[in-house]
């Protein structure tokens, strides 16, 4: 079995999740924002229009909120994980 030899840069790791996490937050101020946008809208939109274009609006904003959750759950616990690991490791071997 050949397995490779696998090279972490512990400090590249450190920034992808400061990153992930920033694009989390920023996603969601702006699904929050968003929303509230769409309530001050609703106040004077109400025909069938608005209710078609609200139920549409409402699917996507939900798969926003999926995908804010999954990169939220992909840096805490995984990467956290990951990197805690490697920190370890890289203790001991140094």
């Amino acid at each position: 079995m050949n397995q490779g030899v696998t090279r972490i840069d512990l400090d590249g790791l450190i920034e992808f999740r400061r990153k992930l996490s920033e694009c989390s937050y920023n996603v969601e101020e702006q699904r929050s924002m968003t929303n509230r946008a769409m309530d001050v809208v609703s106040q004077s939109w109400r025909d069938e229009n608005f209710k078609e274009f609200e139920s549409k609006f409402m699917e996507d904003a939900e798969t926003i909120k999926k995908l804010i959750e999954g990169l939220d759950y992909f840096n805490d616990p995984i990467l956290r994980r990951y990197q805690e690991l490697l920190e370890e490791y890289l203790s001991i071997n140094y």
